[in-house]
Parts: C-alpha cells; structure tokens; sequence
C-alpha cells in the first residue's frame, strides 16, 4: 500500500489545483505527494507543499482519508485542510522536471463554483471534493 498526502489550499473562494494535461487527457489535482520513509502524514503534506508550491503550509484539520485503488494499487491518501500559508507561489520538485508540452503541470486558482465541473484525480477524491463544493 502507498500512502500520499494532499492539501486543500485556498485563498479568496479559490482552491490551488495543479492544471494536468497528460498523454492527451486534462484533469486537476491538488498538491501532495507521496510520503517518504519514516514520514507521518503531517510531515508529507508539509514538505510536499514546500516542494510543490513553494508555500510553507500549517495545517489545518485531516479532511479526509480515502482509500483509492485507480492505478492497480492500494493507496490511501490523507487530505489536509492549510489553515495558512506564506511564500511566493512557485512551480517546484520533480514537477518541474517532468514539465513537458506531453506531461504539463499548471498551478490554478479555481474558483470553488467552478469545481464542480472538473475533472479531478484520483476519482475518490472527485467525489469529495464535489460533495464539499458542489
């Protein structure tokens, strides 16, 4: 089983979300990656929102955690509400090497009327997030 960490960033009726666009297929996440030996959920979600963002994060409440089984494997990820954040937004981590016009990732503000046209993975976390803006 892997276990990721995402953050449920927002500012002004906006959610942060990275913009996809993969192997002809747009969708959006919210930052968060997988975690490293020995890192608590909390220790991930804050070292992937440094990675990722360039925001250095508190959190706020566990969301939710949701068992997800998209990619053939189990995964559980633990979402975060960010109570708070400061820094300069700024692409970062492997993302930025894996930024290609094939593989994009794309920092957004989406406003939260507007989430519930997205297209949002892993599909777990649609749900979610839908239930929570729709």
């Amino acid at each position: 089983m892997r276990n990721t960490s995402r953050l449920l960033i927002e500012k002004d009726g906006k959610v942060l979300f990275f913009h996809r666009s993969k192997n002809g297929e747009e969708f959006y996440v919210i930052p968060g990656g997988k975690h490293e030996q020995g890192e608590t959920p909390e220790m991930a979600a804050v070292r992937e929102a440094k990675e990722e963002t360039n925001f250095d994060v508190e959190l706020g409440e566990l969301l939710w955690k949701i068992s997800d089984d998209s990619k053939g494997e189990t995964r559980q990820l633990f979402v975060f509400n960010v109570s708070s954040y400061t820094g300069e937004m700024q692409l970062g981590g492997p993302e930025v090497r894996r930024n290609s016009k094939e593989n994009s990732y794309k920092l957004v503000w989406v406003p939260k009327e507007q989430i519930k046209h997205l297209v949002i993975r892993p599909l777990g976390l649609m749900d979610k997030m839908k239930e929570k803006y729709g």
